[in-house]
């Protein structure tokens, strides 16, 4: 994921957060205007905050909220590393509520009823990211 081209005074969401790992890379890698995290999951919560303490990140924040209350139209990317079957479940409302030239950033899995304009694979072309708008 350093090979992407984000622009800086961007606003950057993670649908379904786990630990923040992501973003905490996206946080150190690329200059966003804002980073948000949205999740349910408490343990996942707890996670984050522990980590992020530990790590000083003051630039990124966490709402415990479920995703379909989330207003995607205020974001320039949405990064989502969900199973396929989750990506089937949020893909119709995520085109539908999304800012129209956002770009979606998906790890390892495919959305079905779309097709990404850009791919990256990495050397052993195990880990994969996708892009979308």
């Amino acid at each position: 994921m350093k090979n992407l081209d984000l622009e800086e005074d961007a606003i950057m969401v993670d649908l379904g957060c786990g630990d923040g790992k992501a973003l905490r890379f996206f946080s150190k890698e690329y200059r966003l205007k804002l980073w948000e995290w949205f999740d349910i999951n408490p343990y996942a919560i707890f996670k984050w905050k522990l980590l992020n303490k530990r790590y000083r990140v003051t630039n990124i924040y966490l709402y415990k909220k479920n995703l379909f209350d989330v207003d995607l139209k205020k974001y320039d990317y949405i990064y989502v590393y969900l199973w396929e079957t989750q990506l089937e479940m949020i893909e119709d409302w995520v085109w539908k509520e999304k800012k129209k030239n956002a770009v979606i950033i998906s790890n390892s899995f495919r959305f079905k009823k779309h097709k990404p304009f850009k791919v990256y694979k990495n050397k052993q072309w195990v880990d994969t990211v996708f892009l979308y708008k």
